[in-house]
């Protein structure tokens, strides 16, 4: 999500009373208030809503008043971290010094006392988009302690309406965002982790030395690829797919019952064949193959689109339904732009997205805009209240990969000093096979309880093969080096 798109799109207060007279004669479309779903809203930190105790106990006490069961709380909006990280620098505009406010969020939203409601926080965290310039970024901040870890464009830019990102090609990129997310997850009960902006600034993306160097070496070619060269854009998709798997694996590792989830694009139109889309092409994020690999348990596509257009408004209706129908192994969470609507045309969205069986509940975007006293935006939250947000309805119970009888094999491979792109092999029925990314990592997902053989290519066509015993709930590492 892009700050600028977070302001823009305001109706006219004029055209408010108007398009409200359409609320009362629509069907409400709700599903009944024993259905579990999610009823939640994104937090993001550009605004106020966590960064001091007071804010934080407003925006509690804000959602179980408007029966919102889920936090997307934004946890990392640049490089930096609003809770005392232990790898990046924290943010500056917490208050007071020292405050901790995704503790205060999780003690307070999960404090079911006195009949109060349990809410969800989810970490949402930026991954590639790490701030503005160089020159305005804090000591300690990755891009001024590896600048030689940022993305550049096809001619050589650094930046893209004002950011600058590390580029998912670079295998410490990758590393380094692991360990952002194992000292998170590690030390908070957290419900979810959310990532957002795991995905290319565009097509001219990608082009950094070492991320260049690695593909020419697989491809074994002299020249730098151009943007639209096939090849290339398959190797830049990969290395987000790749990117989410690490932290998958990661945040499983330390909490085996934690719900991973993606803000996803639905930019533009929608095509039956998701080939054709500017998430796939433009950005190399394929969130269809995500679902279908088990790589998310929660996908919350940004269905960012203004009701009052007649061809947004297609477009809006077009891509839930192809959310619904791709929805692969995870809950389908339609992300709603309330920011970009009047009530009357987030109302209809949302009664859209709820009446679809498949979709298990909404995101709206934001607190900022929904939470202002006296606006159209606290207007939207007394009528979802009164609609749609019902009080006591419980997020929807994903079962445990435990409960289901299913571990994760990973690791890292090594094979005659390489590491990058190593293929993989286990002896499932039928076997199954992966490659590792560019630090040598490699994972299987959802693997039946059992034992197995993981095997590593050689020369001369040999294997080199080690054991595994897969353990429901778990993820079993090992450490393959020939």
């Amino acid at each position: 999500m892009k700050k600028q798109e977070r302001v823009r799109g305001w109706i006219p207060l004029v055209g408010i009373v108007i398009s409200l007279a359409g609320i009362f004669t629509q069907p409400a479309g709700a599903a009944p208030a024993e259905v579990p779903r999610y009823q939640a809203v994104w937090v993001d930190a550009f605004h106020e809503g966590f960064k001091t105790p007071e804010q934080t106990k407003q925006l509690i006490e804000w959602a179980r008043r408007n029966n919102v069961n889920a936090l997307f709380i934004e946890v990392r909006k640049a490089g930096d971290a609003y809770y005392p990280s232990k790898i990046e620098p924290v943010a500056h505009d917490i208050s007071p010094a020292g405050y901790d406010p995704l503790a205060d969020l999780i003690a307070q939203a999960h404090d079911t006392r006195a009949g109060r409601s349990r809410i969800e926080i989810h970490a949402w965290l930026i991954v590639y988009r790490v701030g503005t310039s160089q020159a305005s970024l804090p000591s300690g901040h990755v891009a001024r302690l590896h600048p030689e870890w940022l993305s550049k464009t096809f001619r050589g830019g650094r930046e893209d309406e004002g950011s600058i990102f590390l580029d998912p090609g670079v295998p410490d990129v990758l590393s380094h965002t692991d360990r952002v997310v194992a000292d998170l997850v590690s030390r908070y009960g957290l419900d979810g982790v959310h990532f957002d902006r795991i995905r290319y600034p565009g097509k001219d993306w990608g082009y950094n030395p070492i991320a260049v160097s690695r593909f020419r070496d697989r491809v074994r070619r002299l020249f730098r690829p151009r943007p639209d060269d096939p090849e290339w854009s398959e190797f830049r998709r990969r290395q987000v797919s790749f990117m989410l798997r690490r932290l998958y694996i990661t945040a499983k590792s330390y909490r085996p019952s934690i719900k991973v989830s993606a803000a996803t694009i639905a930019f533009d139109e929608c095509y039956p064949d998701f080939r054709q889309s500017r998430a796939f092409g433009d950005v190399f994020q394929d969130w269809p193959r995500w679902v279908l690999a088990d790589l998310l348990d929660l996908n919350c596509p940004m269905i960012y689109k203004r009701d009052h257009v007649p061809e947004q408004a297609e477009q809006y209706r077009r891509w839930l339904d192809f959310l619904a129908l791709h929805r692969g192994s995870a809950l389908a969470i339609a992300g709603q732009g309330s920011y970009l609507n009047a009530p009357s045309g987030s109302l209809r969205q949302i009664s859209l997205a709820l009446q679809r069986p498949a979709i298990s509940g909404v995101c709206l975007f934001s607190y900022a805009q929904l939470a202002r006293e006296g606006d159209r935006g606290e207007m939207l939250a007394d009528l979802l209240r009164d609609r749609y947000f019902r009080r006591g309805v419980p997020t929807p119970n994903i079962p445990s990969a435990e409960r289901k009888g299913l571990g994760w094999v990973a690791g890292t491979a090594t094979v005659g000093g390489k590491s990058d792109y190593i293929e993989v092999t286990l002896s499932t029925d039928p076997p199954r096979t992966t490659h590792t990314d560019g630090s040598g990592f490699f994972a299987f997902m959802s693997v039946p309880k059992g034992d197995y053989q993981v095997s590593v290519s050689l020369s001369r066509g040999k294997k080199a093969l080690e054991s595994v015993s897969v353990v429901p709930g778990r993820v079993r590492w090992m450490r393959l080096v020939q």
